[in-house]
Formats: structure tokens, sequence, C-alpha cells
């Protein structure tokens, strides 16, 4: 890992920062930290600016993900533009092996897993709303997210508007995955209910987890009745 995240660091510096510069990208800044907060797993991507608006920048490998039965980064572009809560892809850059792939930034939204705040969260109903159209929207184009988590679910507390990002896992539906954003969706209300725990809903170790907000239950508990929206067959 630590290896992996050197040879990042010099493709970053020397390869991808010059080209960014030089392409209309300016206040370019490398983020080195863990993607949420707890997670002990460290992580580098770019945050920058062009023509006002502000971009988080990843590295991706489209070889790794052909392997991985994953769709092209071209095609997740275009589908991204099909689910209105989704963070949009606006360019792939190529780099040979690599690619670089520029996002919206979730500017003035705060990451779900990191509010604390009872005036911040969103209400029980605001969230089951916003996961129940989540669902709709990829049934309709026959795709599954494949990682809906609380520390992918972005929420802006003043506009009350909710924006799901890291799509890096999401295909086209299939009997394997069908069932797997329903799952998650229940997972979350059910964390959110405080019926069970991380653990207890998708395995997560406890030295995985440095940290949790102080509505998600520690330890391990009982589960209890889960509370979903009847209109909507989860």
């Amino acid at each position: 890992m630590e290896m992996e995240l050197r040879a990042q660091y010099y493709r970053i510096t020397r390869r991808y920062l010059p080209w960014l510069s030089n392409n209309g990208y300016t206040s370019c800044q490398i983020v080195a930290k863990t993607s949420y907060k707890g997670s002990v797993w460290p992580y580098r991507w770019i945050r920058a600016k062009r023509s006002g608006a502000c971009y988080v920048i990843f590295e991706k490998n489209d070889v790794e993900r052909r392997r991985k039965r994953l769709c092209p980064l071209a095609e997740l572009k275009a589908v991204l533009h099909k689910v209105p809560a989704a963070s949009k892809i606006v360019e792939i850059i190529p780099f040979k092996p690599k690619v670089l792939v520029a996002l919206e930034e979730a500017s003035g939204f705060m990451n779900l897993w990191e509010i604390e705040r009872s005036c911040e969260l969103p209400s029980r109903s605001e969230l089951e709303s916003a996961l129940i159209q989540l669902l709709e929207s990829l049934e309709a184009i026959n795709w599954v997210h494949g990682d809906i988590r609380p520390w992918n679910i972005f929420f802006d507390p003043k506009g009350r508007i909710f924006i799901f990002i890291d799509w890096w896992e999401s295909k086209t539906k299939n009997p394997e995955n069908a069932e797997k954003d329903r799952q998650d969706v229940r997972n979350i209300l059910s964390l959110f209910d405080g019926n069970a725990t991380l653990e207890d809903l998708w395995g997560h170790p406890y030295f995985t987890m440095t940290w949790s907000p102080n509505w998600v239950r520690r330890g391990r508990v009982p589960k209890g009745i889960l509370r979903f929206n009847p209109a909507f067959n989860l």
C-alpha cells in the first residue's frame, strides 16, 4: 500500500498537475486523507477549479475495470447523466495505463456519515424519500449503484437536497446484483433508525472503522423491526 501511494504521488506531481494547469484547471491541490471520517484506508485525489466551478479528480484504471467486468468509464459517464441525484463525470482524461476522472464537487453539501448536529441531519422521511427516488431512477435505466453506504451520501441542510457519490462499482443490473441496492437501502434506514450496527448490516469489522457519528449505534445489538414506506416495495 505504501509503495503504491508513493508511486501515485509521483504520477500526480510529475504528470497530472502540470497537464491540468496547462488545460484550464486552476487552484490544483492534492488531497491526502481517508475518503471518509473513521476509515483506515488512505487515499489521494486532486481538487481543482475550472471556469469558476469546483471539481474532484480521481485516478482510475479502465483495464482493471474491464477485468472486474465493470463498464468503461465513458459508458459510466453517460449513465450518470440519466440519474438526477448522481455526482456527474464531466471529463475523462487518458494517461495510459491510467485515466483521470473529473467529477463535480458537491460544494455546500455535507457527508451524511460525518454529520452530528441534529439540526443538519435530514429527517428519516427525507432520507427514505431520496433513497427511493434513487432506486426508481436506477431501475428505469436497468442499473445498480452497487455500494450505497452512508459515507457515499451527501446532503445539503439548506436546500434539503441529496447527492450520491462513489459510482465506481456500478454496473448493468443482472440476476446476481438485482437486489444489492435495495438491500443497501434497507441497511441505511436500519442504521439511521438505530436498529443495527455497521457490523450487523455490512459486516464491517471493528478495526476498519475508527470513528462513527453519534446517531450510529455502536456495538452489536439485536436487530429491531424495520420501518419502510409501504408505497415502495423495498
